[in-house]
């Protein structure tokens, strides 16, 4: 029985972020690095399978000037083992996706169909709602984005869906459509019986898993689930470390 890869997605995250996704990746994954998502992996010695994006937001450190006459981002990168092994795919600069709904995409073309997406979520408010715009658009070509923190997790649901997470887990019913109707919570601490959700209305915000086996199911609507992972922070592993560890996975 062949086993289906995860497709992971590293776009805008830090340190902490980096650690926590790296303790979920199996030998089978495939990493990507979105544009300057490459930029912390290759610190650490960690090469990506795919490298996509318009570049305009990539260390410059990571780039060469050696062939003057080059004007490709992929000819100057500074790695040969990327160069071997790695699948550069260079976008225009000219475009009207961003490079992470570019990535989602070639990851839904390849067949891949569970997809993380490593981003810290903070920042640039524009960048966090292009993001949940894009899990959105996945979602309704029949395909679940995970987005990846070191404290969170941000998901669309299913109609019928786990909440495998440990007891006490804080977590928030936030609907995307005007309303989401018929709702039930199980096994959480503050229920909904065939309720609704609405968009305007912050009633979903702040409940807590009692037990590992919750679960919601819904009717109709788009409901998005924020999970506080309760991700302590630890000691940043240093170069080594992440590099035995990487290719522990890899091996």
């Amino acid at each position: 029985m062949s086993i289906t890869p995860k497709a992971w997605l590293f776009t805008y995250y830090q340190h902490n972020d980096l650690q926590v996704a790296l303790q979920k990746i199996e030998p089978h994954d495939i990493i990507i690095a979105v544009d300057s998502g490459a930029d912390l992996l290759l610190k650490y010695n960690i090469i990506p399978h795919h490298i996509i994006g318009d570049f305009d937001s990539i260390d410059n450190n990571i780039l060469t000037k050696n062939n003057h006459n080059s004007t490709s981002h992929k000819e100057k990168l500074n790695y040969q083992q990327i160069l071997a092994n790695t699948n550069i795919i260079e976008l225009d600069k000219n475009k009207n996706e961003t490079d992470t709904e570019i990535a989602i995409d070639f990851c839904i073309k390849n067949g891949y169909k569970e997809i993380y997406l490593v981003n810290s979520m903070q920042n640039r408010l524009d960048h966090i709602l292009g993001v949940i715009s894009t899990i959105e658009n996945s979602f309704d070509q029949g395909i679940q984005i995970r987005v990846i923190t070191a404290w969170q997790e941000v998901f669309l649901a299913k109609k019928s869906q786990e909440l495998r997470y440990l007891e006490n887990t804080v977590f928030s019913l936030c609907p995307l459509s005007e309303v989401v109707s018929g709702i039930n919570t199980h096994n959480c601490r503050y229920p909904l019986k065939h309720e609704s959700l609405y968009r305007n209305k912050t009633r979903g915000i702040s409940n807590v898993i009692n037990s590992n086996n919750a679960h919601i199911t819904y009717n109709e609507g788009k409901l998005l689930v924020i999970v506080q992972t309760q991700s302590k922070q630890s000691q940043i592993f240093q170069t080594a470390e992440f590099t035995e560890q990487f290719n522990a996975i890899k091996a």
